[in-house]
C-alpha cells in the first residue's frame, strides 16, 4: 500500500528541485522543447515513465478528417489511455480554443476519463461529464509551478501512478463542479433575488401578505452586511453542531482572516466583496471570488502551531503582528487576481 505521508513528502521535495520558470525562459522557445524539458520531467515527478507509460503523439482521429494526434496518452498497465495531454509552447496563454482542441482528442479516445491541457507552467485538469463522453468546459483543478502551496502536494499526490484512482478523481471532479454551479447559482440568486426567495423570507418573517412596498424593503436588505451577519450566526450554529462535513471555523481562524482582509483593503484595487474563505479540515484558505483556485494565502493551525503559505513561501506565525509583517506578500498574492 502506498504511504500517502511520504508520497506528499517526495513531491514536494522533487518540486522544490525543479526550476521550471527558469528552464522555461532558457531552454524552452517551442513546444517540442516545452515538452521535452518541462512537461516529461513533471510527469516523471509524478510517477509516470517516459518509456512506459507515455504514448507521444496518440492517434485521435475526427471522423473523416485527416489523422490527428494527442501529444500524449497516459497508459497505466494497459494499452489503452486513461489520460490525454495537449501541450501548447512555454509562454503562450491557454485559451478555449485549446481546450476545444483538448477535448476534440478526448472525444475521439473513448477510454480516457481525464484530459490535461498545459503550456509547461500552467496544468489544466478536466474530466469528462457524467453521462457525456465529452469534458467539463472549466477544470476541476489548475496547478501552477510557479506557484503552488501544501494542498497542491496533496492534490499531485492523486495522480501520481502508484497511488492514482480514476473513478476517484472523476467523482471528485464531478463534485467539485457541483459545487462550483452552487456557488454561482446562489452568488446570482443573492445579486438579484427571485421572487421566490423574497416570499420565502417574508413568511419566516411572519409577514402573511408582503406588498410592493415591503418586497422591495428586504431586497433591499439583501447585501453584504446582512450575508455576513447571517453568516457569522450560521458558523456559530455549525460549531455548536458540529455540522459542515466535521469541519469547523474556529474564533481565531475568523479572527486572522478578519486582520488579513483588513490589511488587504488597505489597497484600493481590492475590494471587500471579493474576499471570502474556505474552511477545508486541515487548511483554512482565503479566496478571491469563492474561488479556490485563486488562493490569497493558506493558514495551517495544528494545536499552539500556526503558519500562513502564500504561493511557495511557508511563514511561521507567532502572533499578530508576524501577519501584519507580511502586507507586502499578501498584497501581492491578492493584487494578481483583481484587475
Amino acid at each position: 500500500m502506498v504511504n500517502k505521508k511520504q508520497l506528499v513528502s517526495y513531491i514536494k521535495k522533487e518540486l522544490s528541485k525543479f526550476q521550471a520558470l527558469a528552464i522555461g525562459e532558457q531552454k524552452c522557445s517551442n513546444e517540442a522543447q516545452t515538452r521535452s524539458y518541462l512537461i516529461e520531467p513533471f510527469l516523471e515527478i509524478l510517477g509516470y515513465n517516459r518509456l512506459k507509460d507515455l504514448v507521444t503523439e496518440h492517434s485521435a482521429d475526427f471522423g473523416d478528417r485527416d489523422i490527428n494526434r494527442v501529444d500524449y496518452a497516459i497508459c497505466i498497465n494497459s494499452k489503452q489511455p486513461v489520460m490525454v495531454i495537449e501541450c501548447k509552447r512555454f509562454g503562450k496563454k491557454l485559451n478555449d480554443k485549446d481546450a476545444g482542441q483538448l477535448n476534440n482528442y478526448f472525444v475521439n479516445t473513448s477510454s480516457a476519463k481525464v484530459g490535461i491541457l498545459t503550456n509547461g507552467i500552467e496544468y489544466r485538469f478536466y474530466a469528462s461529464e457524467k453521462k457525456d463522453s465529452i469534458l467539463n468546459k472549466s477544470p476541476f483543478y489548475v496547478f501552477y509551478l510557479n506557484n503552488y502551496d501544501d494542498s497542491d502536494y496533496e492534490m499531485l499526490s492523486k495522480f501520481h501512478r502508484s497511488a492514482i484512482e480514476i473513478k476517484e478523481l472523476i467523482d471528485e471532479a464531478n463534485e467539485t463542479h457541483f459545487l462550483s454551479k452552487f456557488d454561482e447559482a446562489l452568488f446570482k440568486e443573492l445579486m438579484a433575488p427571485s421572487d421566490d426567495l423574497i416570499k420565502a423570507i417574508s413568511s419566516r418573517m411572519g409577514i402573511i401578505r408582503a406588498n410592493d412596498s415591503i418586497k422591495t424593503k428586504i431586497k433591499d436588505l439583501i447585501n453584504s452586511f446582512s450575508l455576513k451577519s447571517a453568516l457569522d450566526k450560521l458558523t456559530i450554529e455549525e460549531t455548536k453542531k458540529g455540522g459542515n462535513n466535521g469541519i469547523v471555523t474556529t474564533e481565531d481562524e475568523l479572527k486572522y482572516y478578519h486582520i488579513i482582509k483588513t490589511i488587504l483593503l488597505h489597497h484600493k484595487k481590492i475590494h471587500s466583496d471579493r474576499l471570502s474563505y474556505k474552511d477545508q479540515k486541515n487548511s483554512f484558505i482565503i479566496v478571491v471570488d469563492g474561488n479556490i483556485r485563486k488562493n490569497v494565502c493558506t493558514l495551517i493551525f495544528n494545536g499552539k502551531k500556526k503558519k500562513m503559505i502564500i504561493g511557495a513561501k511557508e511563514f511561521e506565525l507567532d502572533n499578530i503582528d508576524s501577519v501584519l509583517a507580511l502586507k507586502k506578500d499578501l498584497t501581492e498574492s491578492a493584487l494578481q487576481y483583481f484587475d
